[in-house]
């Protein structure tokens, strides 16, 4: 996402804001008011620090907590080796990321998501596109990659058990120990296919709240997602989970025909192909219309790879 962000904008700058907040405050509720002070301090925000301060004071709401994260974020704008330094999050820096890490990582949460049977197959997919990679287009890279992060996403699309067993496999909970003290309870803002009401003008699903029994209700689900795709998948016959479950059947097909046809002169459209599936963001309404925008996308690539793929068998012929 950082690269797409930096290829988009001019002189992008990141900044560890949640994180640095929780270190150098105590809570992430500051990281707003700690980004206000990193964009002030790269000249973004047209106002003075004292009417900034003077609007925090005005404001009335924990107003010294706010003014040091207003601070510390312009530090971070201006010296970010320091600002991590006193935030205690210096690190050596990581090593890039190998194909086979990268793979091993995702055989790990896929296996977790479905089961073993599951993964297997994405890494015989996978090995099987980086090895013809090898082969057909000695010295390129990027198709193997492309393929293992865009099957990946395909494979794990997050429907209701997986939901459900990301609350309750305990991560969710230590997190929220972490960060808040004393009693509290939760509730969840959710829109389940089969219970959301719809808006009577756009027909959208509204989300509904729903109390902390949906904890032991996620416990049940998660227990249940070997369900997942068969028969007794209840929430399986929605037009949105048989659309998941067909992306990953279309997805395998592309890229079996990628691989048969993969050269060297194909290699760059193959790439663009393979990642058009990094593309099919979000939920709902506005996956399907991300997922439509990529297969019209897919169609005119798949006709240029088509087309490079057939032009030295056409040249012979000619000739």
């Amino acid at each position: 996402m950082l690269k797409r962000l930096e290829r988009a904008g001019r002189g992008t700058r990141a900044v560890r804001a949640d994180a640095m907040a929780f270190k150098l405050l105590g809570d992430t509720i500051y990281s707003n008011m700690f980004l206000l002070g990193f964009a002030y301090q790269l000249g973004q925000v047209p106002l003075s620090a004292a009417a900034i301060n003077q609007a925090i004071e005005l404001n009335g709401a924990s107003v010294k907590a706010n003014q040091r994260a207003f601070l510390f974020g312009r530090l971070a704008a201006h010296d970010p080796e320091r600002a991590e330094a006193l935030a205690g999050l210096k690190e050596a820096p990581k090593a890039p990321q190998s194909f086979e890490e990268l793979v091993a990582r995702r055989v790990k949460m896929l296996t977790d998501y479905q089961n073993a049977e599951y993964a297997q197959t994405y890494r015989e997919i996978v090995e099987g596109a980086r090895e013809t990679e090898r082969r057909k287009a000695p010295g390129m890279t990027g198709f193997g990659e492309m393929v293992a992060r865009g099957l990946y996403k395909l494979m794990a699309y997050k429907d209701e058990y997986e939901v459900a067993r990301l609350y309750t496999d305990g991560n969710f909970l230590s997190r929220l120990k972490k960060e808040f003290d004393g009693d509290y309870t939760m509730n969840f803002h959710m829109a389940p296919p089969l219970l959301a009401p719809k808006d009577p003008d756009t027909g959208l699903p509204h989300k509904i709240a729903m109390g902390p029994w949906m904890m032991t209700g996620f416990r049940v689900l998660a227990a249940l997602k070997g369900l997942r795709g068969g028969w007794l998948d209840v929430f399986g016959y929605t037009g949105e989970r048989r659309l998941e479950r067909q992306m990953i059947g279309d997805y395998k097909a592309v890229i079996a025909e990628l691989v048969q046809a993969l050269s060297p002169a194909t290699h760059s459209l193959a790439v663009k192909i393979a990642g058009l599936a990094l593309d099919i963001k979000g939920y709902g309404h506005i996956k399907h219309r991300n997922y439509e925008k990529a297969m019209a996308d897919q169609v005119k690539l798949l006709a240029q790879f088509r087309a490079a793929a057939s032009a030295p068998a056409q040249k012979v012929a000619a000739e």
